[in-house]
């Protein structure tokens, strides 16, 4: 393509990266102009820098209730599925309806600041049951709910224990000179955790030979003596506080804490109860990665998860970040213990979103920064890591390796398009068991020119659908923003994209209001071979010129060149009028008269078409014909009194009023609307030039 500034060809195999129609033919022309509204202060650096600062002065300024409404009108709205559950189900059926699924996630987030007493987490829980519950109710076993631990759990709480995970797990590798992934892929000889005995410091405290031998004899040993270092049991009811001691090193006194066991037990009852009403309902749950310093623990939570749940179903899926320099690492990791465990594992692929703010903590407490340096290095991870999946998918039994590339980057989705055809692991069949193996995902209002097309060419696709108010979502929002910077900044061709898409709805297809023409106006065709073409064209304006061409009509012979005007003055359209138009039982295009079997169905078509859209008997659709006669055939027709405009280089054919009503739909025109919108050819002119 290159009209609108699109240079580039975005085919790869069946599906096009570049189709404007197939990429956002759902949206209305409002929400065209919000989104590209949005698209452009997103990419302009200082609303992605000064974001937060700008709603601030925003608020301050009008208040509230106008500033959400502003909201609401612009970035939540292209964001953000809604405010509450039913509208935000209400956008999952939309996009169902396009074959697209959707990763339901209650926009809520903790950070380390709040303390909560367990209120504000059990209120979570309830709304992420409403969502499952929600979801079930659609009969889709495809559709997804994503959670965060540290909104089901005390952020506090989770650091605290990450710490100490991570301390023993640190001093275990010295005392082994293995790494840790090898110390939880698999158990290993009691006498190599005494390897190295010069060193028996963990983290900030010293330990006891005596203390470190009680440790070990208290950890689980296999059949044949083997002592397996991972953490079982830790997502026990009810005694998952006690597997929590036995596998910290040191905990000196910190995990005597009462307060400290209260909330992880509290945590762990909310985190089964959510997974045990998802597997009654059929949904899947999906785990968020966040921040760094939860991750010790999120990832042992999380492969528990897999391993109590996911026997013989992804019920529970991982998220990975592959901007993290130990990604490769973790997702080996989870790869090797889901073939020890013989269960399946679900993963989903993500970039990662705090890069900003762990890169500003790693500055301020001293430490190494646990993110890649460049957005390269990113990048080829994240292909790494597609490759990897990929493998294990061709090794493994189909089903039990599942894969989301959660991407907005097109060259990752090409680069897992050519592996798949390559492997030949997919058919573009939606009920291929390959197709619900892997799958996509973007967030919900970016990249649609990724998301649509894919789903259009039969691959499984989510949207990441974050709901809740504006005020709690607002954080969400700034930091999608500033963490999707580089993405936001290289909008140009999805702007582009949409701009062709309003142009082709502009070009192609008129809303015409009608006017009654005076019978004496309307024209009949002669019945000789020389009759003046200008007998057969309707009366357009009293400025219309008449035409001398002679030549034959296009596939009309000499009795049917008489055309019979549908309709009188004070008559509206009807299926019968509508049925004597030429373009019913003759096709202009090729000459050739349809079968009854095809007059009978256009007939029935334009039945329904009337049935649902009361006032098209006020306004018509003009479909843009190749020459004026074939026009001005159907103007005369229909009885259309206006003039309307072309655009030569860009023509949409509207062949049946089956295509008419998905047109209507797709505008969002309402079946109870009093009348229908126009544009003149000063508007559309105006707006181009805007």
């Amino acid at each position: 393509l290159s009209s609108g500034g699109l240079k580039r060809n975005g085919t790869v195999g069946e599906v096009k990266f570049d189709d404007s129609k197939i990429a956002f033919g759902h949206k209305t022309k409002i929400q065209l102009l919000r989104s590209m509204a949005v698209l452009k202060l997103c990419s302009t650096k200082m609303v992605l820098d000064r974001g937060e600062d700008l709603f601030k002065i925003l608020r301050w300024t009008f208040g509230d209730r106008i500033s959400n409404s502003l909201m609401k009108a612009t970035f939540y709205g292209h964001f953000v599925a809604g405010e509450n559950l039913h509208d935000a189900v209400e956008t999952v059926k939309r996009l169902k309806a396009r074959n697209v699924r959707s990763l339901l996630d209650y926009c809520f987030e903790q950070t380390l600041d709040n303390d909560s007493d367990g209120s504000v987490e059990e209120c979570t829980l309830k709304t992420l049951i409403g969502c499952i519950d929600a979801l079930a109710g659609l009969n889709d076993p495809l559709q997804m709910v994503a959670i965060k631990l540290t909104s089901l759990g005390c952020p506090k709480m989770l650091l605290t224990l990450s710490d100490s995970w991570t301390r023993t797990l640190t001093m275990v590798e010295r005392r082994t000179g293995l790494s840790w992934e090898n110390l939880l892929e698999s158990p290993i000889a009691a006498d190599k955790f005494n390897l190295n005995n010069s060193n028996l410091r963990c983290g900030d405290h010293q330990l006891t030979a005596e203390l470190y031998n009680k440790w070990l004899d208290n950890l689980r040993k296999t059949d044949d003596g083997l002592v397996d270092l991972y953490p079982y049991g830790i997502l026990d009811r009810v005694n998952a506080w006690k597997c929590i001691k036995r596998m910290m090193l040191a905990d000196c006194g910190m995990l005597d804490d009462e307060n400290l066991q209260w909330k992880y037990e509290a945590m762990v009852r909310r985190l089964n109860e959510i997974v045990d009403h998802a597997v009654r309902r059929n949904v899947r749950i999906v785990v968020d990665a966040e921040q760094s310093y939860f991750l010790p623990m999120t990832n042992i939570l999380s492969l528990e998860l897999m391993r109590k749940y996911c026997k013989n179903e992804p019920v529970v899926f991982i998220t990975y970040q592959a901007y993290l320099k130990q990604a490769n690492k973790l997702v080996a990791n989870a790869l090797q213990l889901a073939r020890r465990w013989q269960c399946v594992i679900g993963t989903k692929l993500v970039r990662g979103a705090y890069m900003e703010h762990e890169r500003q903590r790693a500055l301020l407490l001293g430490y190494t920064s646990p993110i890649n340096d460049t957005y390269d290095l990113t990048n080829e991870t994240y292909d790494n890591i597609l490759d990897l999946l990929i493998k294990e998918i061709k090794s493994r039994q189909i089903g039990k390796v599942h894969l989301i590339c959660a991407t907005h980057n097109e060259q990752s989705v090409k680069h897992l398009l050519a592996n798949l055809k390559s492997l030949q692991l997919h058919s573009t069949r939606p009920t291929s068991k390959c197709a619900d193996n892997i799958s996509f995902g973007q967030l919900y209002g970016m990249c649609d020119q990724i998301s649509f097309p894919l789903a259009d060419a039969g691959f499984l696709v989510y949207k990441y659908l974050p709901f809740g108010p504006v005020g709690e979502v607002l954080p969400y929002l700034l930091r999608r923003a500033q963490e999707n910077s580089a993405v936001m900044e290289k909008t140009q061709f999805e702007y582009n994209l949409m701009k062709q898409e309003l142009k082709r709805r502009l070009f192609c297809i008129f809303w015409l209001k009608m006017e009654n023409v005076p019978k004496e106006s309307k024209a009949n065709v002669e019945n000789d071979d020389d009759s003046d073409s200008s007998a057969v064209t309707a009366i357009i304006d009293d400025d219309l010129a008449t035409s001398d061409d002679d030549s034959e009509i296009i596939g009309l012979n000499k009795a049917e060149k008489e055309i019979p005007v549908c309709g009188n003055d004070n008559e509206q359209f009807s299926s019968d009028s509508l049925a004597q138009c030429p373009l019913h039982p003759i096709s202009l295009e090729s000459g050739e008269a349809k079968s009854d079997a095809e007059s009978e169905e256009t007939s029935r078509l334009i039945e329904g078409l009337l049935d649902e859209y009361p006032t098209l008997g006020e306004c018509s659709l003009v479909s843009v014909h190749q020459t004026e006669r074939e026009v001005a055939l159907l103007e005369d027709s229909l009885n259309i009194s206006e003039s309307f405009w072309r655009n030569d280089t860009e023509i949409q054919w509207v062949e049946d009023a089956k295509e008419v009503m998905e047109f209507l739909e797709m505008l969002g025109v309402s079946r109870s609307d009093e009348q229908l919108p126009e544009l003149s050819v000063e508007q559309i002119e105006m707006f181009l030039n805007e």
